[in-house]
């Protein structure tokens, strides 16, 4: 009789991630958990808090351990914890200012460390108050950010807010439970406005690769929506 070679199948462990967080971290709920595969790239959330702008998850708190991801909750290697795991944000200060506005809420614009970040988080609120606005020139000539995450919330976005920032190649305006009549949105990483029934595709990132379809209900191109992009098809 012949020998017969036989070939093992080796299927890759699954292992909780078990957010650890403070009470003021909001978009992540303390205790809450994702799935990670062994030997394999994750992502995880994208927590805020007051206490400053996301920059990963860790092993330990206040940046103790081993980081795992970067400040957009994506793997900086294949996962090799061969256990459920703890993990715990941390924060920078200074990469985003708030200013206070006549209204009682927040108006945002770029801190001193924003080049620490490539992934920015506008939050939703700031000390108990919402954050309504996008200051003008807010992130004017920045090199760092990659890509922006908008709550749905905002109500202004200054002129000139991404105006030559040179690294943006995407902007997510997320949905907020709630959130009355939204003015912007996004599609396809670009911005769009609804300003009083008038649907405007607004702003273009700089640095967006491949195409854009634009979306059929867009009534209108702002005259530099497309200043500087690689590409108009």
């Amino acid at each position: 009789a012949a020998d017969i070679v036989l070939y093992a199948h080796w299927k890759a462990n699954t292992y909780k991630v078990i957010y650890t967080v403070d009470a003021d971290v909001a978009e992540v709920e303390n205790g809450s958990t994702a799935d990670v595969v062994y030997d394999s790239n994750f992502k995880l959330a994208t927590p805020t808090s007051d206490a400053g702008a996301f920059i990963g998850w860790y092993t330990g708190p206040n940046g103790s351990g081993l980081q795992l991801t970067d400040d957009s909750g994506k793997s900086l290697k294949n996962w090799t914890i061969a256990e459920d795991t703890k993990v715990y944000p941390m924060f920078a200060e200074n990469v985003l200012e708030f200013v206070a506005l006549n209204d009682g809420t927040w108006g945002v614009t770029a801190g001193t460390a924003i080049d620490r970040v490539s992934h920015v988080v506008i939050p939703q609120t700031y000390q108990d108050k919402p954050v309504t606005q996008i200051r003008e020139n807010a992130f004017y000539k920045n090199f760092s950010m990659k890509s922006i995450s908008i709550p749905n919330t905002i109500k202004v976005i200054g002129v000139g807010a991404f105006e030559e920032a040179r690294g943006l190649s995407s902007i997510e305006v997320r949905e907020i439970e709630g959130a009355i009549n939204p003015i912007y949105s996004s599609y396809d990483g670009a911005l769009i406005k609804n300003d009083l029934g008038t649907v405007y595709l607004e702003f273009v990132p700089r640095v967006k690769q491949g195409t854009l379809t634009i979306p059929e209900n867009v009534d209108t191109i702002r005259n530099k929506a497309f200043c500087f992009t690689p590409f108009i098809e």
